[in-house]
């Protein structure tokens, strides 16, 4: 960045410069926040030129915007309230500079004059035109300095100057109202000292918004003939601004003169100096390291010039048609293969289309909800205790709303949230799953089940408290499956969930055996059940093998559809259980390999909220009828006694046996069983902790099974 003061002193340097400007419209930069640029023009202070404008991405590759602007302007921030660069000009007026607004185009309007600090006898103000910087809310700040023209050697008082709402300004030459507030020098008072001893070199050459933490930054060089090491600076503007330098592990590497530096969307500082190197610098550290040589033109190795950036968070930009629209996000590889996601349209024949930028989050466990039409997911997947909740567009922006908590622990048994498996209905709640488990897992301490749910989640905001109310889920009729599921929580627990907006049921998919690719069961539960079931469908045969399962969905209709993590698309009966393979998707993958999820938006679908029964008292109630319709309840089975129902075609005896896992019969007795449904108490005080199998033969050899967990 030039330095900027030169003309005090000799009072007879004029710069020429276009008194008229544009009277188009201008033209805002798009896809703001998110947007960077370099004004630059190649060559020395003393070649003054018109600057062009240039968009740089995170690797310093830039590309021009607009036509050259003929003005000797600097100080500029890039407001994402409008999308306009703001800067200040000419160089040469340090009393009263004039503000202007830039577009794209390098079109200029000026919107009034900046009025120097006001100054007692003997003093005078001056504005830095060199450094200026935007906030996320619309203010526009710069740096101005009190030099005292009686005492050279008095260091001069330096101001941090503010204009707030600037995108309210009209085209004007008038005085604009400002405000300035003092900054102390704090751990810089060497570093300024030897930047002040001469104010007409260049104070501050420029400064940048930090939108993460309110702060302002500066790169300031140490003293001497560049280039020469220099170090990170900041201020916070609005309370009693102090200054304070970042003494990295090591001295950083020497550099030129700074030009301009600016923060990008994901919070990295990066930096440019007159000889077009492009750095990036670490605020938590201070130190700096080289990205690259820019292609910015230069003029005997220099240029000079700014850089800005619109800051903030983008807005959130929904789904469109929903209920009706179907997602997929995934990456390719496996667990350990870390890489963005990207969201893809898929419709009910595998078809796919990319949505928006990648997700630099290793997100999941993704809803996506009718109310507001966006996805909502959880990262980190490493963090199991208390992962971020996130709210996520259909462009791969997000916002995270806060943090979930476990389940409440108990003893020596921790809760872990499954970052894996999540759905929404189309009444706004998000639901997901969670377990409460011993380390290490053992058969006699089987991992609890508990689904978690989050109500009105469109309603949140950025900070909130989230509640979530828990409640367990008791295995059903797949005990052998879940019990491979739950034996290891680390390894995702359920994959995913899907709501059906047709039955009010939500939807998994399990594992028939430990090893993949093997045969899977489609499994059930009511969220809205006072005690909430998990069951199997029992497919007429066994579904044909399958990968393990990345995500599903149903859609509008209560059709299931399931992606596998090698990129192949099944249907799902929900009425018998079967699996059917639709296609190989052509979603990316590596080494055959992929990882993500699916969600769809659905309607409203079945008013279950009055529905606070036991699962037991409807879960079932298309199976209970069947003859010789098998059921057990509580399973597991926790204390001594369990309630066995059982539906019977005609009056009859029966045996009953409970086998455990040798094949052989524990118990056995005789049973009167009477035409319809039929319960009884079985007495399980003998039992150790483990698996059986209760099974019923009747008087012509028909056996009927159920499986059950002894705690």
């Amino acid at each position: 960045m030039k330095s900027f003061l030169r003309g005090l002193l000799a009072c007879q340097l004029f710069f020429f410069y276009a008194t008229t400007v544009s009277a188009q419209a201008l033209q805002p930069f798009e896809n703001c926040p998110g947007v960077s640029v370099a004004i630059t023009r190649p060559g020395f202070n003393a070649t003054p030129g018109p600057y062009q404008i240039f968009l740089i991405d995170s690797g310093g590759a830039v590309q021009s915007s607009g036509n050259p602007v003929n003005l000797q302007i600097n100080g500029f921030g890039l407001n994402s309230a409008d999308g306009f660069l703001y800067g200040i000009h000419e160089s040469s007026n340090l009393a009263n500079p004039l503000l202007a607004r830039v577009d794209k185009n390098g079109n200029v309007e000026n919107v009034g004059t900046l009025s120097a600090p006001a100054a007692g006898p003997f003093k005078t103000g001056i504005i830095n035109t060199a450094a200026g910087t935007i906030d996320d809310k619309d203010n526009y700040y710069f740096i101005a300095l009190v030099i005292d023209l009686q005492n050279i050697l008095t260091p001069p008082e330096l101001f941090v100057g503010k204009v707030e709402k600037v995108s309210g300004l009209s085209k004007s030459n008038n005085p604009i109202s400002l405000k300035y507030t003092k900054i102390f020098a704090g751990s810089c008072t060497d570093e300024l000292l030897a930047a002040l001893a001469n104010p007409l070199g260049g104070a501050l050459q420029d400064i940048a918004f930090n939108p993460a933490n309110g702060n302002i930054y500066t790169f300031i060089p140490a003293p001497g003939t560049s280039p020469t090491t220099g170090k990170i600076a900041w201020f916070n503007p609005e309370n009693n601004p102090v200054f304070t330098c970042m003494d990295p592990a090591q001295p950083n590497i020497p550099t030129n003169d700074l030009s301009g530096l600016f923060f990008s969307d994901d919070g990295s500082l990066f930096i440019l100096t007159t000889d077009g190197k492009y750095y990036k610098g670490d605020v938590n550290t201070g130190s700096i390291h080289l990205v690259a040589q820019s292609v910015l033109p230069l003029l005997n190795g220099n240029l000079r010039g700014d850089m800005a950036s619109c800051t903030g968070k983008k807005q959130l930009v929904p789904f469109t048609n929903c209920p009706g629209v179907s997602v997929a996000i995934t990456r390719p590889g496996i667990n350990r293969t870390v890489s963005p996601f990207q969201i893809f349209l898929i419709d009910e024949s595998g078809n796919i289309q990319s949505s928006g930028n990648p997700i630099n989050l290793q997100i999941n466990a993704f809803g996506l909800n009718n109310k507001d039409g966006f996805l909502y997911g959880m990262h980190e997947s490493s963090n199991v205790i208390d992962p971020f909740f996130s709210r996520v567009d259909k462009k791969g922006n997000f916002v995270d709303i806060g943090k979930l908590t476990a389940p409440p622990n108990s003893g020596t048994r921790v809760g872990i949230i499954n970052t894996a498996a999540a759905t929404m209905d189309g009444r706004d709640n998000y639901y997901f799953t969670a377990v409460v488990a011993d380390t290490p897992i053992g058969i006699t301490h089987l991992p609890q089940l508990f689904l978690g749910t989050i109500r009105n989640v469109s309603k949140l905001k950025e900070g909130d408290t989230i509640k979530i109310v828990y409640k367990e889920i008791r295995i059903g009729s797949c005990a052998d499956e879940i019990l491979q599921v739950l034996s290891n929580p680390s390894n995702g627990l359920v994959q995913d969930l899907a709501y059906n907006p047709v039955n009010g049921n939500i939807y998994t998919l399990i594992p028939a055996q430990a090893n993949s690719p093997s045969p899977a069961k489609i499994a059930r539960f009511n969220p809205r059940a006072g005690s909430p079931i998990l069951n199997c469908i029992d497919p007429p045969q066994p579904n044909v093998p399958i990968t393990d399962l990345s995500g599903m969905f149903a859609d509008r209709d209560g059709r299931l559809f399931i992606l596998t993590t090698d990129g192949k698309y099944y249907r799902g009966n929900v009425n018998n259980g079967v699996i059917s393979l639709i296609t190989q998707t052509a979603l990316p993958l590596v080494g055959n390999n992929l990882r993500g999820d699916m969600a769809s938006c659905v309607g409203k679908g079945e008013d279950n909220d009055h529905d606070d029964r036991d699962d037991d008292d409807d879960d079932h109630h298309d199976n209970d009828h069947r003859d010789g319709a098998l059921r057990i309840t509580p399973n597991p089975v926790q204390e001594n006694q369990m309630m066995v129902f059982v539906n019977s075609g005609e009056n009859m005896r029966a045996q009953m046996q409970i086998i455990g896992s040798t094949g052989n019969p524990i118990i056995s007795k005789r049973i009167v069983l009477v035409q319809g449904p039929n319960q009884f108490l079985v007495d399980v005080s003998l039992l150790h902790a483990g698996i059986y199998s209760l099974v019923l033969t009747n008087s012509s050899g028909k056996r009927t099974a159920a499986k059950f967990i002894k705690l």
